[in-house]
């Protein structure tokens, strides 16, 4: 088969029937593919798929490089152009799909999220793509890197307008009395009925929304156009002049008829077309200040990070190869902190110490503890010889802020493992907050930028003389949490970011697969890591015992480099917009330059010097949490009540549509359900119900889920299904639900 080596070499391979649902060759059985347990070598899924009649096709994972564009059989013209100016655009790797009728383009970047507009879809992850090797030009060309393209791309489809489809006219199935019942007896059967009443006054801010409405139930009941032009005319809506014209009422059909797959054929897509007009889809996007370290040009972060340069970047790289599920982040994370505990109060940079307030943020299951275990076991191979490194350990949870202060009383300089710190932040920053959680917060907000030489953390009296705190001078704290997404996000909120706690914080996410299990775990670390560590420690202990602190400096590319990182925060910054965003931004130059201070210190302890290396790899780590937490306030996955309960269904129902149904039928969705879109009631509700922003609705969970789904059916999202229809077409009871509107 004519693949490119690139995607020979992963053993990211699947196999697959006419049904096209992902199976794996180690069980037989359907995959989820996203389970990289299930995955085998392009070899032997080949010699599977051949022996059995099979397709082969690849799992696109967040730990790959690659993204596919999947250009879908066009239905106009201007479809069609479109696919051949992208096409011609990404020179890359690209084949016709399994039909013939399709083109799979591979390239290397990523896109935030899977996006679909107008036959266009474009995927980094969490996809099955089927290859056949049935290549458009005559060669088989390399999988090309195209971020910047997949950026515009990607941009432009997620906010592209829906285009409508070509009306394929059907027949009726059901009579205009049948339709009629059916949409009166539905749960929103009382919203059914005013609309043909025409009483929209009060629920619509017009008579045009409300014909949206009522036409989007008479297209969920009947796949007859004709049949839904006849009923809107009937009813009280359709009695004005604008609903007599066909090109209203086909509009609005239109509307809701695109996103349906249609049956139709079309012309193969020519590869290159003769003119070279650039790709109205690929216009580079005005006013969006591009990343000047080593991630891609894109306004939204990469998916995984590199190794810092230098020292820090060796033993992160030790702490990964010997945990039991190795993951990058948390190698990362984990040597960021310890180091930082370690120089943060002896080294100084622009005016400041090097101490970090770090969150590693990982789903349970991930491999979290690796970072923990990792660092004990350095620390366990130093302290032999060097038993006053425990002087720049810390203790593993603080009651108070007062415990904080006394803490660096006694060691000036420590760092803290912490976990389930998403759920402290939480009650620090919870508004009905009390005294000494707001002391708590308080301490936490001044302590982040008092390690710099001179700098000064004022003690505290009491009328209970026991939380007396002392002045401590150039305290350098540390924080190293750990989190799952769902703990962090959910209890944050605009005003929270806009305060400024949250915005001293580093953020590293991995958002990626369980790995496999490690045979190497627990290996001891190398005697020369442990040798240039202890030297580490030796020269802190010895420059805090004489009182001398180094003032780290920046070559003349990474000055230049930092200084046009303060110009992009600026701009940011200036640009307007809420103030969360602006805090974001604020602090962001700041983050940059202690981590840069940080990997020069570890690697050069005696001359630290700032290299362009070490200020690239900090602008971007600092860059990709700043996109990252804006990119998911845009997107809703930030904060609580009503509007985060709707974007969590959204994206369940979403999944719905692209999980195995291997996983599907543990819910009771049968295949007829799942190729139909039909969706019980029983996995809307399981499948919610351990989310943050439902478990701890004051409504109750499940009170909360059925809210939900009627402010979706409200919103012509969903469509419940009547019961009578339900039990015919699925043999099911209990109450179901069709997607009807756009779930992202």
């Amino acid at each position: 088969m004519a693949l490119p080596n690139a995607l020979r070499e992963k053993e990211q391979w699947l196999v697959s029937n006419d049904s096209k649902a992902p199976r794996s060759v180690k069980t037989g059985q359907y995959a989820d593919v996203r389970d990289p347990t299930l995955y085998v070598t392009y070899d032997v899924a080949l010699s599977y798929a051949q022996k059995h009649g099979l397709d082969i096709g690849f799992a696109l994972t967040p730990d790959d490089p690659f993204t596919v564009i999947d250009l879908d059989a066009p239905t106009t013209k201007e479809q069609q152009v479109r696919h051949a100016r992208i096409l011609e655009n990404f020179d890359t790797y690209a084949e016709l799909s399994r039909s013939g009728k399709g083109v799979h383009i591979w390239c290397r970047g990523s896109v935030p999220r899977g996006v679909r507009r107008d036959r266009v879809e474009v995927y980094s992850e969490a996809r099955y793509m089927i290859c056949t090797g049935n290549v458009i030009t005559s060669h088989v060309k390399p999988v090309q890197e195209c971020q910047e393209l997949l950026t515009i791309l990607f941009n432009e489809v997620a906010r592209a307008e829906l285009t409508l489809a070509d009306l394929i006219e059907e027949d009726s199935l059901l009579s205009d009395k049948d339709i009629v019942l059916m949409g009166s007896t539905a749960v929103n059967g009382d919203k059914f009925d005013q609309l043909c009443k025409g009483e929209w006054q009060g629920d619509y801010a017009s008579q045009s929304e409300a014909d949206f409405a009522l036409m989007n139930m008479f297209c969920f009941y009947s796949k007859s156009n004709e049949q839904c032009r006849r009923l809107f005319r009937y009813s009280q809506l359709g009695r004005r002049n604008k609903a007599q014209r066909d090109k209203y009422l086909d509009y609005m059909i239109g509307k809701f008829r695109a996103e349906e797959l249609p049956n139709v054929d079309f012309s193969a897509i020519k590869p290159k077309i003769e003119s070279n007009t650039p790709l109205s889809v690929l216009n580079t996007p005005a006013q969006v200040p591009k990343p000047i370290g080593n991630s891609p040009s894109s306004s939204t972060p990469s998916r995984r990070i590199s190794y810092p340069p230098g020292f820090i970047g060796e033993i992160a790289q030790y702490i990964v190869d010997s945990s039991i599920r190795p993951v990058k982040e948390v190698g990362i994370a984990a040597a960021l902190g310890m180091c930082a505990g370690i120089l943060g109060r002896q080294y100084n940079i622009s005016g400041t110490g090097l101490n970090q307030y770090l969150i590693l943020l990982a789903r349970t299951g991930i491999g979290k503890e690796g970072g923990a275990s990792g660092i004990e076991r350095v620390l366990h191979a130093t302290r032999q010889t060097i038993p006053a490194l425990d002087t720049f350990v810390g203790p593993g949870t603080f009651a108070s802020g007062q415990a904080i202060i006394r803490s660096l009383d006694e060691h000036p300089s420590f760092f803290s493992i912490l976990g389930e710190f998403g759920l402290t932040l939480q009650m620090l920053s919870d508004p009905r907050a009390q005294g000494h959680t707001i002391v708590y917060r308080k301490v936490l907000m001044d302590l982040y930028t008092k390690s710099g030489q001179g700098s000064i953390l004022h003690g505290s009296a009491y009328s209970d003389q026991q939380k007396n705190t002392k002045t401590v001078a150039s305290p350098a704290f540390t924080i190293f949490g750990e989190s799952t997404p769902d703990n962090f996000y959910a209890g944050l909120s605009q005003h929270q970011i806009a305060d400024g706690l949250i915005p001293r914080f580093l953020i590293i996410e991995y958002n990626g697969n369980r790995p496999d299990r490690n045979p190497d775990a627990f290996a001891p670390p190398s005697e020369n890591l442990i040798n240039r560590f202890s030297g580490l420690v030796e020269t802190s202990l010895r420059m805090q015992a004489n009182n001398v602190v180094q003032n780290i400096t920046l070559d003349e590319e990474a000055s230049a480099l930092l200084h046009k990182f303060d110009e992009q925060c600026d701009t940011h910054i200036r640009a307007g917009g809420d103030e969360a965003t602006r805090q974001l931004w604020n602090r962001a130059h700041l983050k940059a330059a202690r981590i840069a201070g940080l990997l020069a210190a570890a690697s050069q302890p005696h001359t630290p010097v700032v290299n362009k290396e070490e200020a690239a790899w900090a602008v971007e780590i600092v860059e990709r949490d700043a996109r990252q937490m804006s990119a998911r306030f845009d997107e809703g996955d930030i904060g609580h009540g009503a509007s985060k309960q709707v974007v969590d269904m959204k994206r369940v129902l979403n999944e719905f549509k692209t999980r195995p149904l291997s996983i599907l039928l543990n819910y009771g969705v049968t295949d007829d359900m799942k190729n139909k879109g039909a969706v019980p009631f029983v996995y809307i509700s399981r499948r919610v119900a351990n989310l943050a922003a439902f478990r701890n609705d004051r409504r109750g969970g499940r009170n909360a889920v059925r809210e939900t789904i009627q402010e979706l059916i409200d919103s012509s999202i969903l469509a419940e299904i009547p019961r009578t229809q339900a039990q015919n077409a699925f043999n099911s009871s209990g109450k179901m639900y069709a997607i009807i509107g756009d779930v992202g």
